[in-house]
């Protein structure tokens, strides 16, 4: 039987077509949709490095913290409470110049200011609460080394500073850090030959 060339698209043709509509449809929106977990997962990635690297940051300032052994004291360089920190850095570019810097948590961001010019360094810029801060080493009158929420003690810097926070309302890794600790060991390779332990 011959078709007229007047006569339409058969019933069969028109679910065939129909039929590889919807295949291309549906590979187009796996391909799509694959490009939008891409992203996502791209975008959570840079989140996370730039909230290490942020970490590392904040772990530099503590560890590089001068310490002059003989005519200054560890006050003079450090102080805390649980929920902040005050110390002193050198300045790049400085020469011995050093600056007061404190720590705090800053509406949501924790954060590093420095004194001199009101400048606050955010550290952690994610939503941040409940930070605490704890300190572990000897004051001056005490026998042993335990945990202190505060530290002013003028005579010695902490062995471990320990700070914890809430991020996005769940507990982030807590961050053990020991102040000055590029100072002291610089003190120790130059004090002795045999190296410690």
């Amino acid at each position: 039987m011959r078709r007229s060339s007047n006569s339409g698209v058969s019933q069969l043709e028109m679910m065939i077509s129909l039929i590889i509509m919807a295949l291309i449809a549906a590979l187009l929106a796996n391909v799509l949709d694959f490009n939008r977990q891409v992203l996502d997962r791209s975008t959570t990635w840079s989140e996370d490095t730039t909230y290490h690297l942020a970490r590392h940051d904040l772990r530099n300032f503590i560890e590089n913290l001068p310490i002059r052994y003989g005519d200054h004291n560890a006050q003079h360089f450090f102080e805390g409470t649980d929920r902040s920190m005050t110390f002193r850095l050198s300045v790049v570019g400085g020469g011995d110049d050093e600056e007061l810097f404190a720590l705090a948590l800053e509406s949501g961001t924790l954060a590093i200011t420095r004194r001199s010019q009101n400048i606050a360094h955010p550290v952690l810029s994610r939503t941040t609460n409940n930070l605490l801060i704890s300190y572990f080493g000897r004051v001056t009158g005490e026998p042993d080394k335990s945990w202190h929420s505060t530290w002013s003690d003028p005579t010695f810097l902490p062995d471990l500073v320990k700070i914890e926070w809430d991020q996005n309302g769940q507990p982030a890794p807590p961050l053990t850090l020991q102040p000055a600790k590029h100072a002291r060991q610089r003190y120790i390779s130059l004090s002795s030959l045999v190296p410690p332990g």
